[in-house]
């Protein structure tokens, strides 16, 4: 039970996350008998920065927060993902003497 009462989603993908939290949420039943326990548990477990994206939202259960929580994921991994694709072909453009995004001298 400590093992569920301490469990954080540290570098885990949500999806990952939620797989541990279920299997150790049958040994902790009566820290999750109600489903807003579930979610209460489930977000004190978030990492922050997806838990700051999440705080504002209300769900309509558990399954509700974990799905919302796994997009809001892929969005901020597509976002991550972009803005390093735009410093790299910032960085091309700067290495090759352009003084502008489309590259003209």
């Amino acid at each position: 039970m400590e093992e569920f009462l301490n469990l954080k989603q540290e570098s885990k993908s949500v999806m990952e996350y939620a797989n541990i939290f279920n299997h150790l949420a049958q040994y902790a039943a009566h820290h999750v008998d109600t489903d807003e326990k579930k979610q209460d548990y489930f977000k004190k477990g978030l990492n922050t920065k997806l838990l700051m994206r999440l705080a504002v939202r209300t769900f309509t259960s558990y399954s509700d927060l974990v799905s919302k929580a796994i997009l809001q994921e892929d969005a901020m991994l597509k976002h991550e993902k972009a803005k390093k694709e735009e410093g790299i072909t910032y960085w091309v453009f700067w290495e090759c003497g352009a003084t502008s995004a489309t590259g003209v001298h």
